[in-house]
């Protein structure tokens, strides 16, 4: 293979720091090495054929490209998501890669810098709901892999070239075709400037705002949002029920077929609903004129896990109008409004928050089950930590907490702020004033 195009491909995928070797398996099962760090040198022998890696496509929480794995129907569908691309001005910025085996492709999109990765896995998502409501795409059933995903980097792993050591004949046969389906160098390829997504805008939670596609085509990443704005928009427990059963014949992945059957997942996610529904229902604005954050903090990247978790919490209170300086939040629902797959993770994140002078908890809450969920006050603007905390402390909301644990004979476990810096107060055992 040309030294200029490995070359030119090598900078189109900004570089790749981190690969798994794929080595050929002893059955049907792939067999993938550990992640380990790479080079030019590493990436010249992969595309001649002397080992087959498995590139990332993540670096630092930012995405270097984006690509589809399709195994079935490739050209058809390579025609579609061209046209989806056309309508988005990006086409020129992407190519397409033939599998080892007939029906089978890649489709690579590349960035002029890399995106966080957060933003490459929705707009990734977009594209392939785009595509999939042709009905020439036809029905996926797992056959499309989109890369990046919310996962770490080295579980972001896809082969580009190289040899397959589980199918075809162990030969360099994998071509490079335009988006028109003829050959080609990639000099045509002009990387699409995405550029960083804006400051967040405060909107309603899932389940308020957005809409459902028919039949329904989500999968692993978005089927827990999907299940809120479902039950939202259902009249009654029997229609969710009904979506549920529905959207498990057509979801994209195993991981999202799974979710969506499940009576325990199901149940929880109309509790949730039901819960806001009643907060919605007292009609009372506790508000008032509080305002979230518009940017990160100096120093605080807006793709940084403090940030989204803030972020989570802030939408949360302005949906629901509550009293941002005390309200309740469990772990669990803080890590679905976050995109978190893990309730540790999410409370890492909270911590670096608070840590960030974003938020403070004034009741670390109980872990036990059915105990006090934790009470936060976030920063609002114009506002700093200790004054947020000072107008939790002496709220309504912060008297009827600690009433309630005196009842329940558990004393309270909250931070506190002394001359602007945050402390862990293990106890407190007395009722605010």
């Amino acid at each position: 293979m040309e030294e200029n195009f490995v070359g030119r491909l090598w900078a189109l995928l900004h570089r790749p720091t981190l690969a798994k070797t794929q080595y050929r398996p002893k059955r049907w099962t792939a067999a993938y090495g550990r992640a380990e760090r790479i080079g030019f040198a590493d990436f010249r022998k992969h595309m001649t054929g002397v080992k087959t890696l498995a590139v990332s496509c993540l670096r630092l929480r930012k995405a270097l490209f984006i690509a589809f794995d399709i195994d079935a129907r490739f050209n058809e569908r390579l025609c579609v998501i061209k046209g989806v691309l056309e309508q988005r001005g990006i086409a020129s910025a992407a190519f397409a890669i033939e599998g080892t085996d007939a029906g089978r492709g890649k489709i690579v999109l590349a960035f002029k810098e890399p995106i966080p990765q957060a933003q490459a896995v929705t707009l990734a998502n977009d594209i392939l709901r785009e595509a999939q409501a042709d009905l020439f795409f036809g029905a996926s059933n797992g056959d499309v892999t989109v890369f990046p995903n919310r996962g770490k980097p080295a579980g972001n792993t896809v082969r580009l070239f190289g040899i397959n050591p589980r199918r075809g004949s162990g030969e360099l046969t994998e071509a490079a075709p335009s988006l028109d389906g003829e050959l080609s160098d990639l000099w045509y390829v002009t990387p699409a400037d995405i550029g960083a997504e804006a400051a967040p805008e405060y909107h309603l939670i899932p389940g308020y705002d957005g809409t459902l596609q028919e039949p329904y085509a989500g999968n692993g990443a978005t089927v827990a949002g999907d299940m809120m704005r479902a039950a939202w928009k259902a009249s009654s427990r029997e229609a969710f029920e009904a979506w549920c059963d529905g959207a498990a014949q057509s979801a994209l992945s195993s991981g999202a077929r799974e979710q969506l059957v499940r009576a325990d997942v199901r149940h929880r996610t109309w509790r949730k609903v039901e819960a806001q529904r009643d907060a919605l229902r007292d009609g009372i604005d506790h508000l008032g004129s509080w305002q979230p954050l518009a940017h990160p903090p100096e120093g605080l990247k807006a793709t940084s896990p403090a940030w989204k978790v803030y972020v989570a919490a802030a939408n949360l209170a302005v949906s629901l109008k509550r009293n941002p300086h005390c309200f309740a939040i469990t772990y669990g629902q803080w890590a679905d409004l976050s995109g978190y797959t893990s309730k540790s993770a999410c409370g890492k994140a909270v911590i670096e928050a608070e840590k960030r002078g974003l938020l403070i908890r004034i009741d670390r809450g109980d872990a036990t089950l059915g105990g006090f969920p934790t009470m936060i006050a976030l920063v609002g603007r114009g506002e700093t930590v200790e004054q947020a905390f000072q107008s939790g402390y002496a709220s309504d909301e912060y008297r009827k907490r600690c009433e309630a644990r005196t009842v329940a004979g558990k004393l309270l476990r909250g931070n506190r702020v002394e001359h602007g810096e945050i402390k862990y107060a293990p106890r407190i055992d007395r009722v605010a004033a």
